[in-house]
Formats: structure tokens, C-alpha cells, sequence
């Protein structure tokens, strides 16, 4: 039966492995967000400043996406604008541009 040879492939063969859906190069990236403006902006300040304190260590990117998310919870409304005004212009390229890629390759 079908199962069996299911059953049986399975077990020399392994799982069957799903294809991933090939992306189209000329594809718009996708906007960024408020807060990924935000890490863009205090990113370089975290790391110079672990260098200045620990100048012969490796910065941890972990470390410094903690304190990036924390600060960014931290961050008041009014200070967040900025980065959400960055955003939005980023929202209003990449639907510009998808309606431009929709256009031509749709």
C-alpha cells in the first residue's frame, strides 16, 4: 500500500523536505519599523561605549540587542515620533514601489 511505501522511504530516505518559494530579486524590501530606525540611530553609541570601557573585548550583539530593546521601552511617546515619521516615509516608498513591482510583474 501507499502508507507502507510512505512508511518505507521515510525511514531509508528521511522526511520529505518542502521547496521554498523562489523570491523575485526585483521584489521591494519591505519597510522598516519605528523601532528598527531607532537601533540604526543607538546602536553605534552602545558599541563605542562598551569599547571605551572594555577596549580588548568583543562587543555581544545579544547584549547590545537587550539594552537596545530596553532603552526602547524606556523611550517616552514624544521621543519615539521621530523614528515613527521615519517609518512612515519608509511605508509610503515601499507602497509606492509594490504598486510599481505589482504593475510590472503581476
Amino acid at each position: 500500500s501507499s502508507e507502507q511505501i510512505d512508511e518505507l522511504l521515510e525511514k531509508y530516505v528521511g522526511k520529505k523536505q518542502k521547496m521554498k518559494a523562489q523570491k523575485n530579486p526585483f521584489q521591494p524590501k519591505k519597510p522598516k519599523s519605528s523601532y528598527f530606525y531607532f537601533c540604526d540611530d543607538f546602536r553605534p553609541k552602545l558599541i563605542e561605549k562598551f569599547h571605551k570601557k572594555h577596549p580588548n573585548e568583543k562587543v555581544s550583539i545579544a547584549d547590545v540587542a537587550k539594552q537596545l530593546g530596553k532603552k526602547w521601552k524606556e523611550l517616552k511617546d514624544k521621543d519615539k515620533k521621530k523614528y515613527q515619521a521615519q517609518a512612515d516615509v519608509d511605508k509610503k516608498r515601499y507602497e509606492k514601489e509594490l504598486e510599481e513591482f505589482n504593475e510590472k510583474y503581476a
